[in-house]
């Protein structure tokens, strides 16, 4: 119960973030499926025809086969974990993007409806701490 309440607070402004994680995953994805086709089928087309003109006997030309298969199950596994990681990565910086400009949204309606001691504090590890300063100044400004 914890861990889903704390993904849902993860994903603070989800229209931004999925389409964030999601353009990340699309250049990934292609990057890795065209770089895993290109090895594939040069590979594939060099290591046929040198194994077929090599001479060796069939249960060697099957063992090179067998290894070859299981060079690209671990190219495929590698590419997995890649893609995966890209999106553990981009929900992190989209949800260190995400944070600060919710609390601005909320602090500019606190604004709007009269409070004007609202002050806003990002945490640490938040991009935009730069903005918080000049906000954070505009309204100092404003109240004195």
């Amino acid at each position: 119960m914890k861990s889903r309440r704390l993904f849902r607070n993860f994903i603070i402004n989800e229209y931004f973030q999925w389409k964030f994680i999601g353009w990340h995953i699309l250049f990934s994805g292609i990057t890795t499926i065209t770089y895993g086709g290109f090895f594939y089928f040069y590979t594939k087309e060099n290591y046929n025809t040198l194994v077929d003109l090599s001479g060796i006997s069939i249960e060697v030309k099957q063992q090179l086969y067998k290894e070859l298969t299981e060079i690209i199950l671990i190219l495929g596994s590698m590419s997995f974990f890649f893609l995966a990681t890209v999106i553990l990565i981009s929900l992190i910086f989209s949800h260190r993007i995400a944070g600060p400009l919710y609390q601005l949204k909320i602090a500019c309606e606190k604004i709007a409806q009269g409070d004007k001691k609202v002050r806003v504090k990002f945490r640490e590890n938040d991009e935009f701490k730069d903005l918080e300063k000049s906000f954070n100044n505009m309204l100092d400004k404003i109240d004195s």
